[in-house]
């Protein structure tokens, strides 16, 4: 099941999501402060296309598959694709650690991303050469940059709005002018005038929620003004830096255009006309709406709703809310057989992954004269291997409180089903998988005492439990050992976020015993804490923000703690085709926002052979 329970904070800031959380380690004395700088500086790769497909003109949008990167265009249409691996090598080759990086836009055939180092570093990718380039290191905190900030590409120039939490520190527009030769040339902002008129307020600048953040030169010229916020005043600021009063909201403003914005407080969206200033409910928010876009430029709003049933995979129904008429019509349904999805709009185009046979695929969703229609773009995303090796069965059910009706908690679970055509023991592996995953959590209240904390999840001022297992991954190598990642989830209601654990289930096809890591290594428990340790030690010295420790020596020390804690037949060890990953949870040696620490080993440095065989 999808894990997001914050769900509209969680959209607003996509753009931070792993910066933004509890936990995140001070960096106070780890980086001297520098100077703006503005100049490119290139770092040179060797001059190699990594990109197949027709030329990319002006912009171009992502779709992400688990080792390519689709482009499509604006219309939706595919124009083609890179690697996730050829691009990770320049990653690498500039310095960079390619899980800190975050894809921002790509024109012209030119890649632009941001590094989550110490300070803001954007970089310029040529795909078609494979050269790159850094764009700008800006002083700032990366979570500043996208607090209330933007990156933005508009008329030939480059605009990066920064803006801090720091209500004394003021907003800055950084301008860039696009030469045709892969340079960059440092252009001064005719905004400064506005920005420094406004310095008591913080610009809004997601004209959307899913297409991004416009810079002010965008809005100013789509929408006349731009919105900006001090505490709960709604203000317009106009080019020559008049402000008009709009409205007082406690919440959070999601879209606007020049007729009106949209905001939600977590219980309601509403809709504020600017003509009347009149506020309207256009939408309550539900456990099960999960995430939602819009296209705020025709007055439409586009969500999604999941749908349970007891044994049945996840419904997901699209629907479109025309603001203007108030009609909420579904658009698309489809069957979830893996428990997740992903919904994206960019333009007017909507995007859904979808399962087609045992893949993952990018559809397109086209309204054909108010008839909606799927349509395949041929972006293959992930194969499911659960669906090539067996099936997925599905399980859910709700808490519902006797005294007062409210759902107090929710309980999913999805079991992969091996094939008896892979082992002669498929049923007796099956029970133990359902063992593992079954989940027996009540969340029934002892007494009507209760019923007053229910409120606030009637309310939707809080979220309700629950508890969600997941397979997320099923691997079968040397035609003998069946490997199924599974994830879990736990949230407890008014908690500030929920708790996750991953763990491998292994099982010998030829035999039905379940193994684990121990029928693998043959070292000694010391052995094998000394190895992951150091392998934390190297990756701290490639990428020490996202780790708790202020030196390696920290880090690795932290890690012995943390492998201590387990025995080496319980370890967060997964096997992979070619190597295993030794996965640190969130808050054993990094913050929450740094997600599982992942370390990486072949098979040669865990078991001393080039291939995965059992100890003697």
């Amino acid at each position: 099941m999808n894990k997001r329970r914050i769900v509209f904070i969680t959209l607003l800031l996509s753009m931070s999501i792993s910066l933004i959380a509890c936990g995140t380690k001070n960096n106070k004395s780890k980086h001297p402060t520098q100077k703006d700088t503005t100049t490119s500086t290139t770092a040179t790769t060797k001059a190699e296309s990594i990109y197949t497909g027709k030329p990319i003109k002006g912009e171009g949008y992502i779709l992400h598959g688990k080792n390519v990167r689709f482009v499509v265009d604006k219309n939706g249409e595919k124009l083609g694709e890179f690697s996730v691996s050829d691009i990770n090598k320049i990653y690498e080759e500039n310095g960079m650690d390619p899980e800190e990086i975050y894809e921002l836009k790509i024109y012209d055939g030119i890649l632009y991303v941001n590094y989550y180092d110490s300070f803001d570093s954007i970089y310029a990718i040529d795909l078609n050469s494979g050269k790159s380039q850094k764009l700008a290191t800006l002083d700032k905190d990366t979570r500043d940059l996208y607090s209330h900030g933007y990156f933005d590409i508009y008329n030939g120039k480059i605009y990066i709005g920064v803006s801090s939490y720091d209500e004394n520190t003021p907003f800055k527009e950084y301008v860039f002018t696009i030469n045709d030769d892969f340079t960059y040339t440092p252009a001064q902002s005719k905004f400064d005038k506005v920005i420094s008129s406004a310095k008591d307020y913080k610009f809004i600048v997601n004209l959307d929620a899913y297409n991004g953040y416009g810079s002010l030169a965008r809005i100013f010229d789509d929408v006349g003004f731009v919105l900006a916020e001090n505490k709960n005043d709604i203000i317009k600021i106009f080019p020559d830096g008049k402000k008009e009063n709009v409205t007082e909201i406690e919440g959070i403003v999601y879209a606007y255009n020049k007729d009106c914005m949209v905001y939600y407080d977590y219980s309601n969206i509403y809709s504020v006309n600017f003509d009347d200033g009149k506020k309207t409910s256009v939408l309550t928010i539900t456990d099960n709406i999960d995430e939602y876009a819009n296209i705020y430029a025709n007055n439409k709003i586009y969500y999604a709703v999941e749908k349970h049933t007891d044994n049945h995979p996840t419904f997901l129904s699209i629907h479109e809310l025309d603001l203007t008429t108030k009609s909420d019509c579904e658009i698309y349904t489809s069957t979830l057989e893996h428990g997740y999805y992903t919904f994206e709009m960019h333009e007017n185009t909507i995007f859904c992954k979808h399962i087609i046979d045992d893949e993952y695929r990018w559809i397109r969703i086209d309204n054909n004269d108010g008839v909606y229609q799927a349509i395949d773009i041929d972006c293959p995303a992930e194969k499911v291997y659960a669906l090539t090796y067996g099936k997925l069965v599905y399980n859910y059910k709700e808490s519902v409180c006797p005294y007062c009706g409210t759902i107090v908690g929710t309980t999913s679970s999805t079991a992969f089903q091996l094939d008896d055509k892979y082992s002669k023991h498929a049923a007796s592996i099956n029970e133990k998988i359902n063992e593992h995953l079954a989940c027996t959590l009540d969340f029934m209240p002892t007494s009507k005492d209760e019923c007053e904390h229910h409120e606030e999840i009637k309310d939707k001022k809080i979220f309700c439990n629950s508890y969600d297992s997941s397979v997320e991954d099923v691997l079968i190598l040397n035609n003998q050992f069946l490997f199924i990642d599974c994830s879990f989830y736990e949230y407890g209601s008014g908690a500030a976020h929920g708790m996750v654990n991953d763990k491998q289930l292994i099982f010998d096809l030829n035999t039905g015993e379940e193994l684990n890591p121990t029928n693998f290594y043959p070292g000694t428990r010391d052995d094998l804490d000394e190895l992951i340790a150091k392998k934390v030690e190297e990756d701290f010295n490639r990428n020490p923000n996202k780790y708790f420790a202020e030196d390696a020596q920290g880090a690795k020390y932290n890690a012995l703690e943390s492998v201590g804690y387990y025995s080496i037949s319980e370890a967060p060890i997964f096997f992979k085709e070619d190597k295993i990953i030794y996965k640190f949870a969130p808050y054993s040696v990094g913050p929450w926002a740094s997600g599982f620490i992942e370390i990486e080993l072949s098979y040669e440095e865990f078991c001393g052979k080039k291939t995965l065989t059992q100890v003697d």
